[in-house]
C-alpha cells in the first residue's frame, strides 16, 4: 500500500514547508499549496486522505474551502484539520491551534486516518494548558 496523501492549504509560506517536510518524513506524500482556489482544484484532481487547512487565509478563507468541498458529493468525506490561531473555534471543527505542536499533529493525523473523526473525538486529544492544543471535536458539516 502506497503512502497516504496528503493536502497541506497555508497562505504562509514558512508553515506549509515545515508541516510538508515533517509529515514527508513520516512517510507521507504531500502536496501544498497557499492559497483556497487551487486547493480545490488539487482535491478534485487527487483527492487526498486529509487536508490540513488554515482557516486565515487572503482571497478565499479556509471556511469556504471547507463549505466548497463539503457541497461536492466526491469531495466531503475527506477529513479536514483545521489550523488555526482562533481559539473560539466551532465545536464540530478538528482543529490544531497555532502554534502548532508537532506530536499533536501526527497524532492527530493518524487518529483520523485510521479511525475518523469519531476516533479522533473518542481520544481527546485536549491539552488544556496552551493555546497550542489539539481539539479533536469532529468536522465541519
Amino acid at each position: 500500500m502506497g503512502a497516504k496523501y496528503v493536502l497541506v492549504v497555508d497562505d504562509d509560506p514558512n508553515q506549509r514547508e515545515s508541516i510538508a517536510e515533517i509529515l514527508e518524513s513520516k512517510g507521507y506524500r504531500v502536496t501544498t499549496t497557499g492559497n483556497g482556489w487551487q486547493a480545490l482544484e488539487l482535491a478534485a484532481t487527487s483527492p487526498p486522505a486529509i487536508i490540513l487547512l488554515d482557516l486565515s487565509m487572503p482571497v478565499m478563507t479556509g471556511w469556504v474551502v471547507i463549505n466548497r468541498l463539503k457541497s461536492d458529493s466526491t469531495l466531503r468525506d475527506i477529513p479536514i484539520l483545521v489550523i488555526s490561531d482562533e481559539v473560539d473555534l466551532p465545536q464540530n471543527v478538528i482543529a490544531l491551534l497555532k502554534p502548532v505542536r508537532i506530536e499533536q499533529m501526527l497524532g492527530l493525523i493518524e487518529c483520523v486516518l485510521e479511525g475518523g473523526t469519531q476516533s479522533a473525538r473518542a481520544k481527546g486529544f485536549t491539552d488544556s494548558s496552551d493555546q497550542a492544543t489539539a481539539k479533536a471535536l469532529g468536522t465541519r458539516e
